[in-house]
């Protein structure tokens, strides 16, 4: 009992020692190195508490050793996201749909402005387009029964679904129908001219086209954003927005990283989403602008169509005042003539 007793003090006194005499060591020598305190310190310890001093030193040195690398490890720990966020950010650069759209609206100006397509090939009218759209479908063939399914594909051409409920667009069938489709909503019964139109056919035609072309370019925009690019690994901005966006909630494996991530690589973390998130933000700027474009464009058509019936309804109200003036005349002009 008492040879621990007389342990555990001279340890503690091993401890005070170290700590006093390094304390003074360390005051007295500012600009000498760490070995030469820790060399000054042995010299000045009992050699019989120098393996304990030792043993202290050492174990201090582990412990500052051990802080330092959890330090590196904290500073250097990569945030759960960060590759899926590089290569998302990579493939969002790549993109540029604008010109696609600009061109896209204006061959469909050029084809129901000017009675061509933008290729020279004479314009079908959208009467007979959709005739020959939809022959099986009103009349099929005898030899050919159409199936719930195909009565469905059949009119694929005008349930805008098929474009909105898709991230990419990848047949050509698809193509052509969203684009059917677009000028039905858009432009549906252009008003084509010529050289020998009147000028006021010309005029009314361009106000018409100019309309459209708010609504065109909404739809020309939200088919290229469905378009696959080959820069981006064969998938389009919608796809590469959508995954984005719900990949972390999709993957449990995400939130175990995130549970045992240091603050740093969570403050990484937070820092790429929010790059994202204002990048999304540009975008809906974007669809808020052309939302307010289409609100004008609409706005505007209907004061056209107001003042029309305004006009209209002036000249209807003027032409019964001649109907019966005229015929208030004639009533005059039958009376007999009293001597």
């Amino acid at each position: 009992m008492r040879s621990n007793i007389k342990l555990r003090y001279s340890f503690l006194l091993t401890v005070l020692l170290f700590f006093s005499f390094s304390a003074k060591v360390f005051a007295e020598c500012t600009l000498c190195d760490v070995k030469t305190s820790l060399d000054d310190l042995n010299g000045k310890v009992d050699k019989k508490n120098s393996e304990i001093a030792q043993a202290i030193i050492n174990y201090l040195a582990q412990i500052e050793q051990d802080r330092y690398t959890l330090l590196v490890k904290w500073h250097t720990d990569p945030a759960p996201g960060t590759d899926r966020a590089m290569t998302a950010g990579q493939n969002l650069g790549k993109i540029a749909y604008s010109d696609s759209v600009i061109l896209a609206v204006g061959k469909k100006l050029v084809a129901s402005f000017g009675g061509g397509s933008s290729d020279g090939s004479p314009q079908k009218t959208t009467e007979s387009e959709i005739a020959t759209k939809f022959s099986e479908y009103l009349k099929p063939s005898p030899l050919i029964t159409l199936t719930p399914a195909q009565k469905v594909d059949q009119l694929s051409v005008i349930n805008f679904s098929q474009l909105y409920q898709k991230s990419v667009i990848i047949s050509e069938g698809d193509r052509d129908n969203v684009d059917l489709l677009a000028r039905l909503i858009a432009d549906p019964f252009a008003k084509i001219i010529s050289d020998k139109s009147s000028p006021e056919d010309i005029a009314n035609a361009a106000v018409e086209k100019a309309t459209a072309s708010v609504s065109l370019n909404a739809f020309m925009e939200m088919i290229a954003k469905r378009n696959p690019s080959a820069d981006t690994q064969n998938k389009s901005l919608l796809q590469i927005m959508e995954e984005e966006s719900s990949w972390r909630m999709k993957d449990v494996k995400w939130f175990q990283n995130i549970s045992v991530s240091s603050q740093e690589a969570v403050l990484r973390e937070i820092a790429q989403m929010m790059a994202f998130n204002m990048w999304m933000n540009y975008q809906q700027y974007r669809q808020n602008e052309q939302i307010t474009a289409l609100m004008a464009a609409s706005v505007s058509s209907q004061a056209r169509l107001v003042n029309m019936m305004a006009v209209m309804s002036k000249t209807l109200g003027n032409a019964q005042a001649e109907v019966d003036a005229a015929k208030a005349q004639a009533e005059a002009a039958s009376l007999p003539i009293k001597d």
